[in-house]
């Protein structure tokens, strides 16, 4: 008998809501503030979710979700260059979640483009 919580895709089961189904999900960094927090960035057939590492956790990292009907638009943040960006992931491009909140929640992920077209896809 294991020690750990049950995986889903390397998200916890426990952060899915009950009748949640995990559909994609992806290694990501989301940027908070001047630095930024490891986890696994989901789509579900609920909402986006993002639910840190362990370490991050414990280390002021935050889960974040926003429902599908909250989503304004996901966009391609371009690199920034200035020092200020450095800690948080800005000197790639980034993955930007606008909420109809106004809201913008950035986040680093391998091949973004890629994310993004698959992530319009599945949420038409």
């Amino acid at each position: 008998m294991s020690i750990f919580p049950p995986i889903t895709g390397h998200i916890i089961q426990q952060d899915l809501l009950p009748n949640e189904t995990l559909i994609e999900n992806y290694p990501a960094n989301m940027t908070m503030g001047w630095k930024s927090a490891g986890g696994r960035f989901a789509l579900t057939n609920e909402r986006l979710l993002f639910c840190p590492t362990q370490l991050d956790s414990l280390n002021e990292g935050t889960h974040w979700s926003l429902s599908r009907s909250q989503i304004q638009s996901i966009e391609i943040d371009p690199p920034h260059f200035s020092p200020s960006y450095w800690l948080n992931g800005g000197l790639r491009s980034r993955l930007a979640i606008h909420a109809q909140d106004g809201t913008v929640t950035y986040f680093v992920i391998s091949k973004v483009r890629s994310v993004r077209e698959k992530l319009l896809q599945r949420l038409k």
